[in-house]
């Protein structure tokens, strides 16, 4: 028998052991099978996280004043298993890997259309206390803008700026009630055009050594939620 397409039917040899005993079967089911696995090719290889950055550059550099959009398909209901965004972020300052400071309001998350706010942080509290040597303390979320420290790395020692709850880089946000299944989601990162003083941020980092005043993310990724999530306050 020769493939042939038919009344938006394809056929193919029996062989293959899915089909039906005519040997057919719907075009439209096989394509709604196969558009999220080309789409999103990381789902054919793991259908319990979508990530949102290729493997062969492991960071996405936004730059100042700047918007991405990354698109994306998820082939679970969200409302049926609860799904997180999570990713790692700060301000990128290569010559030092230390915090030298913020966290600094900057980084505004949309996904399809709705703003992520502070209500959605699971992995640690809004605001966390820091050294008496710092005077403020570390506030993740200003409205509406998330706050990213400056770090140069992702592991950065633990110094005066540094939270004493929770990460200073890693963020994992409940997006369960704004994914759509087996449609296109769209992420949208803005860099607002931060100011400190009559400078920007970029020209603020440039003049103390500090590089550009980029912001890197990693680890950026859409996967169902786990228990482990949940903020765990440090036992005494």
């Amino acid at each position: 028998m020769n493939n042939r397409w038919t009344d938006n039917t394809f056929v193919v040899p029996t062989l293959v052991g899915f089909l039906t005993h005519q040997g057919r079967f719907r075009l439209k089911a096989v394509l709604q099978t196969l558009l999220p696995l080309v789409v999103c090719p990381s789902l054919a290889f793991a259908q319990d996280s979508i990530r949102l950055i290729p493997a062969k550059d492991k960071e996405l550099q936004l730059l100042f004043a700047a918007t991405t959009n990354l698109s994306f398909v998820c082939a679970w209901d969200a409302s049926k298993k609860p799904t997180v965004l999570e990713f790692n972020g700060r301000i990128d300052t290569p010559t030092r890997d230390a915090s030298t400071g913020g966290p600094v309001d900057l980084l505004r998350i949309e996904l399809n259309g709705v703003l992520l706010d502070g209500s959605r942080l699971l992995n640690k509290p809004l605001t966390s206390p820091r050294s008496p040597l710092i005077s403020s303390e570390v506030v993740w979320f200003t409205e509406p803008h998330w706050g990213l420290m400056y770090c140069g790395s992702w592991t950065p020692p633990d110094n005066e700026y540094t939270p004493k709850q929770g990460s200073p880089v890693r963020f994992v946000l409940d997006v369960s009630n704004t994914i759509r299944a087996n449609a296109t989601n769209t992420l949208t990162l803005t860099y607002r055009k931060s100011m400190v003083g009559e400078q920007t941020l970029a020209e603020h980092c440039r003049a103390g050594g500090l590089g550009d005043a980029t912001v890197v993310l990693g680890e950026l990724q859409v996967r169902p939620r786990k228990e482990s999530d949940a903020f765990q306050p440090k036992k005494d």
